[in-house]
């Protein structure tokens, strides 16, 4: 069920699986919508279906639930692997048993639906025990029916990890233009504000009319200068996204890196990225997804706060998280919400990430030597294990031969 061509990032490492396995792979198309709006880029159209090892023997769309509940009785279909429930789908599954319904987890967003939606189910498949007992414990388990009948857990790890076994640093390095001799420093920047739930008010004067970089009204650039003073302290008022973007400059030429930007194309960039970075990308493939190449190349990562920084760590790249103190709850609140306060300490486990308030990095990243970001591989087991369930695909493996052995 493809609701997005960007779900071909989770998708893939089953479908090569699978073809592998000679089973038979069927794609649906959600063509329910039109392509409009921020998202218009991710329209899962037919002509983004990724190149895979194997053929897929039907792709196709579907404008309703009546469509995919007529392809599955047609086709015979006897799994149906999905990043949303049944109940997303307006689908009643008692008609179309022995079918089955497989949820793969995609970080926290299934966790963040309620229960209902993760429930929806018959196989959940999940990062890890971590990642489950947590969500089980949290608040987001409230929302919804709680009443419904658990699906079977099967915790498989994050598949697109074990892609560190088979992608080429050097391939990828020519694919994208990169030096094929420099490291690299690839940054996440922040999206568009409208991403966001701000708490309050004064969160969204920051980060719009203060932080961001994009180009901003006559009214504004003359007016700025003289309000933010009177509505942020110092520290909020030495740190914008200009001065990020230099200081990441600055590490580059001083250390002799690719300094890359991976944007997506919900999220506009202003010219002062294209202006100093040496490569501005996007999501420029679905499978392999661009982010995981740029992450297994990238000897440094940077963001504030992504979901990858957990990617980051499998594909031992340092991550630098970079506090931006006003608006810190909100690119932070899902991981309060899901963990506790259980997850801060691992974003700076020795030498494998670091958290750097902002006003900081802006002053003294510039002139940091890379040897103070160099990945260890001291602790990476026990996070691997702990987030994913391991380092390597045997329960990946298990897991979805147990369940299509059980179907058959």
């Amino acid at each position: 069920m493809v609701n997005r061509n960007l779900y071909y990032r989770h998708y893939g490492p089953f479908i090569e699986y699978l073809q592998g396995q000679g089973h038979s792979i069927f794609l649906l198309h959600d063509y329910s919508h039109t392509k409009k709006g921020v998202k218009a880029g991710y329209f899962p159209s037919l002509h983004s279906i990724p190149q895979f090892s194997g053929n897929v023997l039907f792709s196709g769309i579907y404008h309703d639930h009546t469509d995919i509940i007529e392809f599955i009785k047609a086709h015979r279909i006897q799994l149906v692997f999905s990043l949303h429930s049944y109940h997303h789908y307006k689908i009643n599954m008692d008609g179309l048993r022995p079918c089955k319904w497989i949820v793969m987890q995609h970080w926290a967003d299934n966790f963040q639906q309620g229960a209902n939606e993760v429930l929806g189910c018959d196989h959940f498949l999940s990062y890890s025990k971590w990642w489950w007992e947590s969500f089980l414990r949290s608040d987001y388990f409230k929302k919804g029916n709680r009443n419904s009948v658990f699906p079977k857990i099967h915790h498989i790890g994050h598949p697109l990890n074990f892609l560190f076994n088979e992608l080429d640093a050097k391939k990828i390095k020519e694919k994208y233009n990169l030096h094929p001799e420099k490291k690299v420093l690839t940054y996440l920047p922040i999206g568009p504000p409208n991403m966001y739930g701000f708490r309050r008010r004064f969160q969204r004067v920051w980060l719009v009319r203060h932080y961001s970089s994009l180009p901003r009204s006559l009214f504004l650039k003359l007016a700025m200068p003289i309000i933010s003073p009177l509505l942020f302290r110092s520290k909020q008022t030495d740190l914008d996204e200009k001065r990020v973007i230099l200081a990441i400059k600055q590490f580059c030429n001083n250390n002799d890196h690719t300094f890359v930007v991976k944007s997506r194309l919900k999220a506009p960039l202003s010219k002062c990225f294209t202006d100093h970075a040496d490569a501005v990308l996007y999501d420029e493939t679905f499978y392999p997804p661009t982010i995981s190449e740029l992450l297994f190349v990238s000897d440094i990562t940077i963001s504030h706060f992504s979901m990858a920084t957990f990617e980051a760590m499998a594909m031992k790249s340092f991550n630098i998280n970079i506090n931006l103190e006003p608006v810190f709850d909100i690119f932070t609140g899902h991981y309060d919400k899901l963990f506790k306060n259980n997850w801060i300490d691992d974003f700076g486990t020795t030498g494998m990430g670091a958290i750097i308030n902002g006003n900081a990095f802006v002053d003294k990243f510039g002139d940091s030597s890379a040897e103070t970001f160099k990945f260890q591989e001291d602790r990476y087991s026990k996070i691997m294990d702990k987030y994913f369930s391991g380092v390597d695909d045997v329960n990946f493996k298990k897991e979805l031969d147990g369940i299509i052995a059980h179907a058959n």
